[in-house]
């Protein structure tokens, strides 16, 4: 019994060992693919993702398999000396015999991207710098860092690095992820539509966003409308207009700028303009006085009341002018920016008919 024990711990013992030296294999292949050096600098990823600049880099389809991948290196200066890194000239994609420049004007506030350019990095210290670089998804590609030497007699040889841009496909597949929010965030909120992505995507107020919309829709209408409006009827006449966009708006949603947990979608779109429904009442009101010969304010407004459903359901919809959003993500939900004015537009598109 003893002898069985002893070699079960044996075959135990080993297994273990066994595991430990693949586990270490794998770290140490992902490791070694990830950090590189020379006598003078080691440079390693810290991290890396896809983002969108606000440029044309992939953003119209999202069937493309090219994206900008931003990768973060830790810089360790090694060397005696100070050094000099430009994100400019000074890092460089190769692809099997072709080499590439990395992204020299990558710059975009909206998503917190800032130029980089050049900098110093003294003698034992070490830093992060970020570069962007086009590349195809799903491939492997290596990375040229070369840095100059304050002393301008020595050369500093050029530290490549792998990098594997399958690793980072689900950023990639997330890129049009804020333009799936925003596309719901509208949907349920203004439209009373059903959008599946909204749980998946969406962090908002739900219940508080419908009722400013109300709210935007009653101070215009209120303002326009013959006679003073209840709140009951500012209900029908809003339920009525809401069904009708509901039933005719359009828009189309589109991530333009993504990274820092950031994101600018454009919105196209078309809606019922309030504006054209006014026009129409008032030919309703002046047919009403040229018939009963007098101006009777709360009979006008009954009136105007009963031809609302009819003025919109006649309505076509307006090409507005193309919105601009900014999201923001938190525990992988976005939701529109409540600094920047957003969400007052979308209200005024949506709920009330404004085209810009």
């Amino acid at each position: 019994m003893v002898s069985k024990l002893r070699g079960i711990s044996v075959l135990f013992i080993c297994m273990l060992m066994l595991s430990a030296c693949s586990n270490s294999s794998g770290s140490s292949e992902k490791k070694s693919d990830s950090k590189s050096k020379n006598k003078d600098l080691e440079v390693s990823i810290e991290d890396a993702s896809f983002v969108l600049l606000g440029k044309d880099d992939g953003v119209a389809e999202e069937e493309t398999e090219k994206g900008i991948l931003a990768v973060n290196f830790k810089l360790n200066n090694k060397a005696k000396e100070s050094i000099r890194l430009s994100t400019r000239d000074g890092m460089k994609l190769y692809d099997g015999d072709e080499e590439f420049n990395a992204i020299s004007d990558a710059y975009n506030t909206d998503v917190g991207i800032e130029f980089e350019g050049s900098g110093d990095l003294g003698a034992g210290k070490t830093k992060t710098v970020t570069g962007f670089f086009e590349v195809e998804k799903d491939k492997e590609y290596e990375i040229g860092v070369k840095a100059q030497s304050e002393d301008y007699d020595k050369k500093i040889e050029e530290v490549i690095i792998k990098v594997n841009t399958a690793d980072y496909a689900e950023s990639f597949d997330a890129l049009q992820d804020p333009a799936k929010a925003l596309a719901a965030y509208i949907d349920a909120i203004y439209l009373d539509k059903d959008n599946s992505d909204y749980e998946k995507f969406v962090s908002a107020d739900k219940a508080a966003l419908q009722e400013q919309a109300k709210e935007v829709f009653k101070e215009k209408v209120k303002r326009n409308f013959v006679g003073k409006l209840t709140d009951a009827e500012v209900d029908k006449l809003y339920a009525t207009y809401k069904s009708a966009q509901s039933q005719k708006a359009e828009f189309k949603t589109v991530t333009s700028a993504k990274a820092n947990g950031k994101a600018v979608v454009l919105v196209e779109f078309s809606t019922v303009s309030l504006r054209n429904i006014y026009e129409d009442l008032s030919d309703y009101q002046f047919e009403y006085r040229e018939k009963t010969g007098k101006y009777d304010e709360k009979a006008t407004k009954k009136y105007l009341i009963s031809k609302f459903d009819k003025v919109v359901n006649a309505q076509d919809v307006e090409e507005g002018e193309d919105l601009k959003v900014l999201l923001v993500e938190e525990d992988g939900k976005w939701s529109v920016d409540s600094s920047e004015d957003g969400q007052e537009r979308i209200a005024n598109i949506f709920a009330a008919g404004s085209k810009y």
